[in-house]
């Protein structure tokens, strides 16, 4: 929830970054019987983030065989969670899953390399009219 919350107030700092976030809430914890209440989504109110309840974990184990090309460890059970990925415009999640251009893990540490990316030429500012 730290991490929804710290994306969250990234985006704030950056509304007119032309980005598309996808959040992908998946069942990890014996708790996660379905998807996250509102109060927890609440600070992704962004109408450039997507949010996607993945029940059956299909990108978990993708994520995890990706990340582990690059030497990232998502631990004993295996699970992709809290982390954070950039991919480039018109990446297809399907298989083979997509590389990422980046990532971290956790969220909350991860933010900083995020935010100094949303000045890239890929991320310049919508043109509003």
């Amino acid at each position: 929830m730290r991490g929804a919350s710290a994306l969250g107030q990234l985006l704030e700092r950056h509304p007119e970054a032309d980005v598309r976030v996808i959040v992908v809430w998946e069942p990890v914890l014996e708790e996660d019987t379905g998807p996250p209440s509102d109060w927890v989504r609440a600070p992704l109110a962004d109408p450039r983030v997507v949010e996607i309840w993945d029940p059956e974990r299909w990108m978990s184990p993708r994520a995890v065989a990706r990340a582990a090309d690059y030497g990232v460890d998502f631990g004993p059970r295996g699970v992709a969670w809290d982390f954070v990925a950039r991919y480039v415009p018109g990446a297809v999640w399907q298989e083979p899953f997509p590389d990422p251009a980046w990532w971290g893990t956790p969220v909350v540490d991860s933010l900083g390399p995020v935010e100094d990316q949303l000045g890239t030429p890929s991320h310049r500012p919508i043109r509003r009219r």
